[in-house]
C-alpha cells in the first residue's frame, strides 16, 4: 500500500511520516519510507549522509521514470508545459520540470518493489509536484492546471493531506526559510503561505483525489472529523494513522492495537491471545509440564504476539506439547540459512479473531548464550519447571531461577563481540529486567539454586556480576566478568574454540548470502513451500488480497508475490514486446479489449468468435511461453521452502481469464494453427498451483468499484460483464483446492477469511 503524504511546506509531513513508520514498527506493522525502500532495494542502506542519499535516490529515480516514459508520457508533457510556463530563468524551469520528473518514477519504483509492505512518501510524493509546479512567489495557483495534474498523474493508494493553520506555517517558513522566498519578509512568506494552502484546498476537491483522501490535523496528529473512509486501503491508512498517534479507544484501562489485540499496562497481568489461551489451557488439560522460562519482564508483548513466545518443555511430555500444537493448527517452521540447534523448535499458529501468527519458540533443553549462534546447554530444566507461578494463565519459573538464568546469559553475551555492541544499547533495559527480577527478594534463594545447580560459578563471581549490571558499570569491567564467567561455563559449552570461529563464519557467510539474494525473512514452514493463487474478474480485488496476504506471511517467512497477467520477458520474447506498443498505436482496435468486445452483441450474446491475425497469435504464443518461464521459476521456488502468492494464474481453458488465446476451432490449416497447438502444449505443461481462491463478486459491485478507480485506461462495463462471465469458468486441471472466496462483504472479513483457508492449507 502506497500512503502519499503533501500538504505545504513545513506542514509535519516528515514528522508524522517518520512517527507513523516508528510506531508502526512496534504494533509489529511492517511501514517504511520511500527513500528508504529503494536505498535497501538498491543495496545502498549503508550510505548514511543525507546528501549522498538523496543524490542516490534521485538517480534511481530518473533511470526508472526513463524505463516507463512511455506509460506516463501525457502527464511528462504536461509537466514540461507547466515547467515551461512558471516564472524564473531557464535553469530554475528545468530544477522544477526535474523535481516533478523524478516523483513520477521513484513511485515506480516503489510500485515495483514494495512487495506489500505499507510505504509512505512525504516530499517526493507526484502531487506534491503541485508545490512544484503551482505555487510561486509572484504568481496565483491555476486550478486548471492543478484539474489536469490530478486527472493524468499515476495516483497513490491513500492521499494524507496534512493540513496545518496559516499562523504556524509562516513562524516556521521564517524561523527555517525556504529557498524560493529569497529576502523572507513576513508578508512575503503570508503570500507564499496562502498560495500554497490554495492550491492543496484545490487540489483535495478534484474528484480523482477526494476518493482516496484522508486529511491529517497536522497540529494534533488526528484524522480531521467528517473525512470519508471508502475503499479497503483508506481503511487500513486510517487505522494505522489514528492507533500509530495513539488516537485507538481505550477499553478497561486497556488499549487496542492496529491488530486489534489487547494490551495490558506495563505491570499489570498480561492478557494473551486467545490462541495463547487456549494452547495453555491444552497443556494445563495434558498434564504438560511447561514455562515461559525467559524475558518474562515483556510477558504482556509475548502474550500479545509482538514477542516469541519462549516455552521450556520437559522432555517427558514433549510428545503431548506436539499433539497439543498440532490440534490448535500449529505447524513447525524451519531456519532456511543457518544451524537448527537440536531441541529448538519454531512453531506458527494461527489466531483467528485477530488474523496474527503466533510464534512458539518451544525448547526441550535450555539451550542459550550468544544470541546468533546459541553454543551453551544447561541443565537447569529442574529449576525453572519447579515452583512455577501463574500470571495471565501463563505458567512461570520462579523469580530466583529466573534471576539465575539471566545473569548467566547476560555475561555470556558480554564475552561475544556481536552481541557486545547490542548490549551497550540496551543498558538501560538489562538494569531494569534485573530490577523487576530482584522486586521480592529473591537473592538469596537465587544463590541457593546457584550452589545446588551451577556450581562452577562461585557465589562472589555472581554477586559482581549482578553489581556490574547495576552500578552500571564501564564495558572494560564487564568484559572481564564475561571471560571469567565464559570460563566456569566451558562445561556446558557446546563448541570448541575452532568450532565456535566456525559457526561464525558460516553465520556471516549466510548473512552475506541473505543480502545478496535480498531475503528479508530466513524461515520455512516444514512442510514446505506452496503456490497460492488468487484468480478473478477485474475488480473483483485480486490485487489488494494479494498485497495483503504477501505482507502478513511476508513478516515471518520467505515469501514471492508474482503477477501472472504481464510477466516478465525472456529474451526471445524481449524484441516482441519492444514491438508491442507501437502495433497497438497503429492498429488501436486489435487490442484484447477491443476483439473481446467484437466478440459480443451489443445485448451481451456472444458471436462467433474470428480468427486471429498472424502477428496476434505470435504475441500470444509469446505470452504464454513468458507464462510457462515463470510457472516454472515459481514452482522451484515453492519447491526450495518459498511461500509464492500469484496475482492471476494461467488457465487451461480457452474461454477462462488467462487462458489460452488461440482457439483451434477458429485457426484453419498452417503456420496459425502450429502456433495454436504449441500455445496450448505450454499452457497444458505450466504446473498447477497448491491453492486457488476464486474470487466472486456481483457485477454491481464490480462496476461500482471500477467507477471509484483512478486508472487512466479503465475499461468499460460491456468489457467487464465479458470478464466477470469469463471468471466463473476458470479452470486449472491438477490443482489441489480450488475455494470460492466472495469479495462482497467488508474487506477485514474477507481477508479474514482468506487467511483462514491459507493457513489450513499450508
Amino acid at each position: 500500500m502506497l500512503i502519499e503524504l503533501v500538504g505545504c511546506t513545513n506542514a509535519g509531513k516528515t514528522t508524522l511520516a517518520r512517527k507513523i513508520v516508528a510506531n508502526s514498527r512496534a504494533l509489529g506493522l511492517d511501514a517504511v519510507l520511500g527513500e528508504d525502500l529503494v536505498l535497501e532495494r538498491a543495496r545502498l542502506q549503508w550510505v548514511h549522509s543525507p546528501f549522498l542519499r538523496r543524490r542516490a535516490v534521485e538517480a534511481l529515480s530518473l533511470l526508472a521514470c526513463l524505463r516507463t516514459w512511455h506509460q506516463h508520457s501525457a502527464f511528462h508533457r504536461f509537466i514540461l508545459r507547466a515547467s515551461w510556463s512558471a516564472p524564473g530563468s531557464w535553469l530554475y524551469r528545468l530544477g522544477v520540470a526535474r523535481q516533478a520528473i523524478r516523483k513520477v518514477g521513484l513511485r515506480e519504483l516503489l510500485r515495483q518493489r514494495s512487495m506489500g509492505r505499507i510505504v509512505l512518501l512525504d516530499n517526493d510524493g507526484v502531487l506534491q509536484a503541485v508545490h512544484n509546479l503551482f505555487v510561486h512567489l509572484d504568481h496565483a495557483s491555476n486550478e486548471s492546471g492543478l484539474g489536469t495534474l490530478a486527472r493524468l498523474a499515476p495516483l497513490p493508494d491513500v492521499v494524507a493531506y496534512v493540513r496545518q493553520s496559516e499562523a504556524v506555517l509562516i513562524e516556521r517558513t521564517l524561523s527555517r526559510g525556504h529557498h524560493r522566498i529569497p529576502h523572507a519578509s513576513s508578508e512575503e512568506v503570508g503570500r507564499f503561505v496562502r498560495r500554497a494552502m490554495e492550491a492543496f484546498e484545490d487540489l483535495r476537491l478534484e474528484p480523482a483525489v477526494a476518493e482516496r483522501l484522508l486529511v491529517v490535523d497536522g497540529e494534533r496528529f488526528t484524522v480531521a472529523e467528517g473525512t470519508t473512509v471508502g475503499s479497503p486501503f483508506m481503511v487500513e491508512a486510517a487505522r494505522l494513522i489514528r492507533t500509530s498517534l495513539g488516537e485507538a479507544g481505550q477499553v478497561e484501562g486497556s488499549s487496542c492495537n492496529a491488530a486489534g489485540r489487547r494490551e495490558s499496562p506495563k505491570g499489570a497481568q498480561p492478557w494473551p491471545l486467545a490462541l495463547i489461551e487456549r494452547l495453555t489451557e491444552a497443556f494445563e488439560h495434558r498434564g504438560v509440564a511447561y514455562c515461559h522460562w525467559k524475558s518474562n519482564v515483556h510477558l504482556a508483548e509475548a502474550a500479545a504476539s509482538e514477542q516469541d513466545l519462549d516455552l521450556l518443555v520437559d522432555r517427558a511430555d514433549l510428545p503431548q506439547a506436539l499433539a497439543a500444537l498440532a490440534e490448535l493448527g500449529f505447524k513447525a517452521a524451519v531456519v532456511r540459512i543457518g544451524r537448527n540447534p537440536p531441541g529448538v523448535c519454531h512453531y506458527y499458529g494461527l489466531d483467528r479473531g485477530t488474523g496474527l501468527l503466533v510464534h512458539v519458540h518451544l525448547f526441550s533443553g535450555v539451550v542459550s548464550g550468544e544470541s546468533f549462534i546459541k553454543g551453551h546447554q544447561f541443565p537447569f530444566e529442574g529449576m525453572l519447571l519447579a515452583g512455577t507461578r501463574t500470571l495471565g494463565g501463563i505458567r512461570l519459573p520462579s523469580r530466583p531461577a529466573e534471576l539465575v538464568v539471566f545473569v548467566l546469559r547476560t555475561f555470556i553475551k558480554y564475552g561475544s563481540w556481536l552481541d557486545r555492541w547490542r548490549l551497550v544499547r540496551e543498558r538501560e533495559a538489562v538494569r531494569a529486567e534485573l530490577a523487576w527480577l530482584r522486586e521480592e527478594g529473591a537473592m538469596q534463594e537465587a544463590l541457593t539454586l546457584l550452589r545446588k545447580h551451577c556450581p562452577p560459578v562461585e557465589e562472589s563471581l555472581f554477586l559482581e556480576c549482578v553489581r556490574a549490571i547495576e552500578e552500571g558499570a564501564p564495558m572494560t569491567r564487564r568484559r572481564r566478568l564475561a571471560r571469567r564467567m565464559r570460563r566456569r561455563l566451558r562445561i556446558y559449552g557446546k563448541y570448541l574454540p575452532p568450532q565456535r570461529l566456525l559457526a561464525y563464519l558460516c553465520l556471516l557467510a549466510g548473512y552475506m548470502r541473505r543480502r545478496i539474494t535480498c531475503q528479508r525473512r530466513n524461515k520455512s514452514l516444514q512442510s514446505g513451500g506452496a503456490v497460492v493463487a488468487f484468480v478473478g474478474g477485474d475488480a473483483s480485488g485480486k490485487s489488494t488480497l494479494v498485497a495483503e496476504t504477501a505482507h502478513w506471511l511476508g513478516q515471518l517467512f520467505v515469501v514471492r508475490k508474482v503477477h501472472f497477467g504481464k510477466p516478465s520477458s525472456s529474451l526471445m520474447t524481449f524484441p516482441l514486446c519492444v514491438l508491442l506498443p507501437l502495433a497497438r498505436r497503429l492498429a488501436p482496435g486489435r487490442r484484447r479489449e477491443s476483439l473481446a468486445l467484437q466478440e459480443t452483441q451489443e445485448h451481451g450474446a456472444p458471436v462467433e468468435r474470428q480468427e486471429a491475425s498472424l502477428a496476434q497469435a505470435v504475441r500470444a504464443v509469446a505470452l504464454a511461453w513468458d507464462r510457462r518461464r515463470l510457472a516454472l521459476k515459481v514452482r522451484r521456488a515453492a519447491a526450495r521452502g518459498d511461500l509464492v502468492i500469484c496475482d492471476r494464474y494461467p488457465a487451461d481453458v480457452p474461454e477462462a481469464p488467462d487462458g489460452p488465446r488461440l482457439s483451434l476451432e477458429t485457426t484453419r490449416a498452417g503456420l496459425a494453427r502450429r502456433l495454436a497447438l504449441f500455445e496450448k502444449s505450454l499452457y497444458r505443461d505450466i504446473p498447477p498451483p497448491d491453492l486457488v481462491l476464486r474470487l466472486t463478486v456481483s457485477i454491481e459491485t464490480v462496476r461500482q468499484r471500477n467507477r471509484l478507480r483512478a486508472k487512466p485506461d479503465k475499461h468499460g462495463e460491456t468489457y467487464l460483464d465479458i470478464r466477470h462471465r469469463q471468471a466463473r469458468s476458470w479452470q486449472r486441471t491438477g490443482s489441489r483446492q480450488l475455494v470460492d472466496l466472495s469479495t462482497e462483504g467488508t474487506f477485514e472479513d474477507t481477508m479474514r477469511e482468506a487467511r483462514e483457508l491459507i493457513w489450513r492449507m499450508l
